[in-house]
């Protein structure tokens, strides 16, 4: 008999095709549904806005840095799991330290899943509203102009119009100008909520930073295991892109449930 448990969305990414069924097996049959994706493209494809990401980890230990990345800068955020046969200590290190909410070895069992799934599930609920304010920030802030967001740093280090005006040569009437644009841009009415979305913009930021730095330095961005690479530095949000129905991925998902009536 089975406890009852709350049901997540499990998305699973894994180019392994016996190793994503067979995990996809489990997780229905823990009580979860589960998305399947062969790379990472197919997930930001899919558009998904909630759930919980289980990835299996490359030899070298750098997709799951690089799988937080991708995720971040597409202007979503998903707690994610990492996955490996064997995990190794400075995988593992490697992957908590870029955002991971775990890594853990493969599950076999049901229980061992749950108690995971239920530990990550309560912890990124906790975390959720502040990461999807952060990046809401950093989307807004991406909307200025370059003159606008040197407003926007003089703003945050607390000087007047008159001390902007001096620091980027201009008028204070081209100063007051800049601010009215950016406050409308940003949907603020006060200098105030123009630093505290700063703020909220240097904790995603900070996120991003762990992430890009998590990876060695010669290596980049890994969207797919090794079969092609994204720099996550040149992404750019794409939250608005329409939703991609994936056929493979669902009659994945219809072959798991069909297997296990």
């Amino acid at each position: 008999m089975i406890a009852m448990v709350q049901r997540n969305i499990i998305h699973i990414i894994d180019i392994d095709v016996m190793r994503r069924a067979q995990l996809a097996r489990l997780v229905f049959a823990a009580g979860h549904h589960a998305e399947i994706y062969e790379t990472v493209e197919e997930l930001l494809a899919h558009s998904p806005t909630d759930g919980i990401v289980m990835a299996f980890d490359d030899a070298a230990g750098n997709f799951i840095a690089g799988l937080i990345g991708v995720i971040m800068r597409s202007g979503r955020w998903l707690p994610v799991i990492a996955l490996a046969e064997h995990p190794s200590t400075n995988r593992v290190v490697r992957a908590i330290k870029a955002g991971a909410f775990d890594y853990i070895a493969l599950p076999k069992e049901i229980g061992p899943l749950n108690r995971t799934l239920e530990h990550v599930a309560q912890e990124a609920e906790l975390q959720r509203v502040q990461r999807m304010r952060s990046i809401d920030a950093r989307r807004r802030l991406e909307r200025l102009s370059l003159r606008e967001r040197q407003v926007v740093h003089w703003l945050v280090e607390g000087s007047s119009n008159k001390e902007i005006a001096r620091s980027l040569e201009i008028s204070p009437r081209t100063v007051e100008i800049h601010r009215a644009k950016l406050m409308g841009k940003l949907g603020v009415h006060s200098a105030s909520e123009v630093v505290r979305l700063s703020l909220d913009a240097a904790m995603f930021d900070a996120a991003l930073d762990q992430a890009i730095d998590s990876q060695p330095s010669n290596k980049p961005c890994l969207a797919r295991h090794e079969q092609g690479r994204t720099d996550v530095r040149n992404l750019q949000f794409s939250h608005d892109a329409p939703a991609v129905h994936i056929d493979r991925t669902h009659a994945e998902a219809q072959f798991m449930r069909n297997d296990l009536a």
